[in-house]
Order: structure tokens, then C-alpha cells, then sequence
């Protein structure tokens, strides 16, 4: 089973590389479903904490895999081949120059926390011991205002190279960005913050390109990138910057498991890891409402007392109660969520509304990329970066990768709290430019 499903992936795989932008959130949201439910058990005999999985339990989740693979793509090729013209596209576009007032308001508001939280003696420890550390010892508001600003900056400074409309402002907003990066491997701890926005910044010159032997070409520089920033900032974060030895990492490399450092650097394992959990474990049952989390999030449990957690503690605390009391955060995939919440059925519809939502982004997003070029052949100034284009690549970068990690409503509050408020703010401070219609 384990087989037929990687088949069929990658036949849909090259049916979406063969389209005229081959990058989309289709393409990307297939390729995680490979990387989680395909390529992880494929190779599961050389990671040392999953290598134990029987076969039988691995073509179960096959199953399951395949079930929500196909309910995906036949949703999802609707779009592609019936549904051509999906009418203008409302969009407001954002302007840099706001973008970089933003990023200077929140560069304050994060020195003024940090400041509170931290002070100078914080900061030494930071650098010395790692923010692992402080952040085991603080649990302030301030902190969570702290943490979630470091993501604005972030989220800002993605934008901010998105919106250059010339070679000046590129440098600029290229330059500024990288220093924000730099100050937030250090002093910062998710890694998420640093890697979501380098991610959406390539993803969208990567979705503007017909060239098919560069988009073959990316990964091979994408990958390993990342890897190395997410490595430096595991490192950092644990033993700090001060510490940071060169030769000790060299040796770490040289007698490690290389499928074991790469995997603990990534999500990815562990979800398939803690499904093969839930699926050994039997039936667990968890409320559906826990997709919906965003929308009652902030009604106190004072007043609904049974108010339902995030699925993936739920899940967690069944089988893995002492990981969920030390605050991990790892879960079984959106698979898991799934069947713990409404079954196969489940599978089969959370697949086939994700197949619904990439199809009908990719082909507004598509119908922007299209325009954009045309105008730009018929002489046409069109460079603008819209809100649209921004929602749909973080859709992409937070949405889709945190949903396969197994928990949709903590993905969705992320996104609300994160994406979404900024959104409105430079939608605000970009008034001045009028709504254009393309």
C-alpha cells in the first residue's frame, strides 16, 4: 500500500510540475504529504526512534495516506481543468514604504520588551547559555508579546523585500531583512519565526518561473539552506552563540546519523511517529470543534467550562500525557486529527477541503502572475505586491506546513494572530493606495 501511494503521488507531482507555474500551494501541500506519509516511513529503518514501526502498522497508515491523498487530488484537479476563468481579482497592494514604518514601530516595541523582560543581565545569559534557558525561566505576558513580536518583525521583513518596486529599495529591504534575521537567531527561540519568512520569499520568485530546470534546480540550494539555518539556531538556542564551536559541530556530523540530525530538525518524523502511536494505541475520540478553535479561543473557561482543547493535546495527553505536562509540541499529522475527530470520514473530508482551497488560491494567484506579465509586455507598470499575494504564500508557509504537523486550530489562531492582524495593519497604513482590479 505503502508503494501504490507513492506512486500515485508522484504521478500528481509531475502532473502539477508539467503546468505552466508549476510552484503552487497544491504542488507544496502534495510535496509535505510526501515528506510526512511517503518519504519518512520509506526510509524509517535509518532513523533510529521510528525504525521500530512493524510493516503491518506502516500500511495501515498507508492506507489512511491514500485514502486522503485521492479525496485531495479529486478535489483539487477541479479547478485545475474545469473552472479556467475565475473572474478579477480585488487587490489592494502594499506599500513598502508603509511596510518599513512598521517594521521601525515594532523594532521599538521589541527593545521596549525585551528590556522589561530580559534587562541586561538576560540578554549576557542569552548569549552565553542560550535562550532556551530564559525561556524555561520566564513566563510573563510579557514574554508571549515578546515571542510573537520577533515573528512580526519577521513576517514585516519578508514583506518588505516583496514590496521593492526598484534595485535601491531591493538592497535596502534585502539588507534589513538579513540583519533581522541575524538578531532574532539569537535573542529569539521558535524556528519558525526565521524559517516561515525566508521560506515565502523564496517560494514567490520560485512561483513566477516557467523555467522547469531551475524549479529542479531550488531544492538542491533550498534545502540545505534551510537545514543549516534551522541547525545553527537549534544550537544557538541551546548553548548559545558564545559557545558556538565549529569543530564540535564538525564531529557532531561526523558521528551522528545524518537522517537522524536532519529529522530532529524538522516536525516532520515525529508527527508520522506519534500517528503510528495513536493508531497502535486504538480508538481515541476528540471534538470536532477543535478545527474552530479561533473562533471561541477567547471565550474563558469560567463560563465554558468544557470547552475543548487544541486536538493535538488531546491526542497527546492520551498517549503521551508526560510529553503534553513539559509543553511539547509535536502531534500525529493531519491524518491523526482527522481520524480522531470524525474517522475515515474525516480523512477524507478535511483532504478534500484542503484539495478544494489550494485549487481555487492557486488559480487567483495564477490569474495575478498572468496579468502581472502581460501588463508588463504591453509596457504596463504592474510591480505591485498585494494582500492577496501575501495571505496566499503565508497560507502556504504556516497554514499548510503546521495542518500536516497535526493541528489545524492551533495553525489557525497562529495565522489570525499573526498573518492575519498584520495584514489589516498594512492594509491600513497602505490606504493611500487605492483598491485596483486586475
Amino acid at each position: 500500500m505503502l508503494l501504490f501511494t507513492n506512486f500515485i503521488a508522484i504521478i500528481y507531482i509531475i502532473f502539477l510540475f508539467k503546468r505552466k507555474y508549476p510552484v503552487s500551494l497544491s504542488m507544496y501541500w502534495v510535496v509535505v504529504f510526501y515528506a510526512v506519509y511517503i518519504f519518512v516511513p520509506t526510509v524509517r529503518n535509518h532513523i533510529t526512534y521510528i525504525k521500530d514501526i512493524p510493516n503491518q502498522l506502516v500500511e495501515e497508515i498507508a492506507l489512511y495516506s491514500l485514502v486522503g491523498l485521492i479525496s485531495f487530488i479529486a478535489t483539487n484537479q477541479i479547478f485545475l481543468f474545469k473552472w479556467n476563468k475565475m473572474g478579477a481579482v480585488s487587490r489592494i497592494e502594499i506599500s513598502n514604504k508603509a511596510t518599513k514604518n512598521l517594521v521601525y514601530f515594532f523594532v521599538l516595541i521589541f527593545i521596549l520588551i525585551l528590556m522589561v523582560t530580559t534587562g541586561a543581565e538576560g540578554l549576557t545569559k542569552i548569549f552565553s547559555t542560550g535562550s532556551v534557558n530564559l525561556l524555561v525561566e520566564d513566563k510573563s505576558i510579557f514574554d508571549t508579546f515578546r515571542n510573537v513580536t520577533l515573528f512580526y518583525l519577521t513576517i514585516l521583513g519578508s514583506v518588505l523585500v516583496l514590496t521593492a518596486r526598484n534595485i535601491k529599495e531591493k538592497k535596502k529591504s534585502v539588507i534589513l531583512f538579513v540583519l533581522i534575521i541575524i538578531i532574532i537567531a539569537i535573542v529569539g527561540y521558535a524556528r519558525r519565526v526565521i524559517i516561515y519568512p525566508i521560506f515565502v520569499v523564496m517560494f514567490y520568485y520560485l512561483s513566477r518561473i516557467r523555467n522547469k530546470t531551475k524549479i529542479l534546480l531550488a531544492p538542491l540550494l533550498i534545502i540545505p539552506v534551510l537545514f543549516i539555518i534551522m541547525f545553527l539556531m537549534g544550537y544557538i538556542r541551546t548553548f548559545g552563540i558564545g559557545n558556538l564551536n565549529i569543530e564540535n559541530i564538525i564531529s557532531y556530523f561526523k558521528d551522528g546519523n545524518f537522517l537522524d540530525i536532519f529529522m530532529s530538525n524538522t516536525d516532520f518524523s515525529a508527527s508520522y511517529y506519534y500517528l503510528s502511536k495513536q493508531i497502535s494505541y486504538g480508538e481515541i475520540a476528540t471534538s470536532p470543534l477543535g478545527y474552530l478553535k479561533v473562533l471561541f479561543a477567547a471565550i474563558p473557561r469560567l463560563i465554558w467550562e468544557s470547552k475543548p482543547q487544541y486536538t493535538s493535546v488531546s491526542i497527546l495527553s492520551i498517549i503521551e500525557p508526560l510529553k503534553v505536562s513539559q509543553g511539547f509540541s509535536a502531534a500525529t499529522g493531519y491524518i491523526g486529527e482527522a481520524l480522531a475527530t470524525m474517522g475515515v470520514l474525516g480523512v477524507v473530508l478535511v483532504s478534500a477541503v484542503w484539495g478544494t482551497a489550494c485549487g481555487y488560491l492557486d488559480k487567483k494567484y495564477q490569474y495575478i502572475v498572468t496579468k502581472r506579465v502581460n501588463d508588463m509586455r504591453a509596457g504596463v507598470n504592474n510591480k505591485g505586491f498585494t494582500i492577496f499575494e501575501y495571505m496566499y504564500l503565508y497560507i502556504g508557509a504556516l497554514l499548510i506546513t503546521e495542518s500536516h504537523r497535526g493541528d489545524f486550530g492551533a495553525a489557525s489562531m497562529d495565522f489570525v494572530l499573526e498573518v492575519v492582524f498584520l495584514g489589516i495593519l498594512l492594509i491600513f497604513f497602505s490606504r493611500k493606495y487605492k483598491t485596483k482590479t486586475i
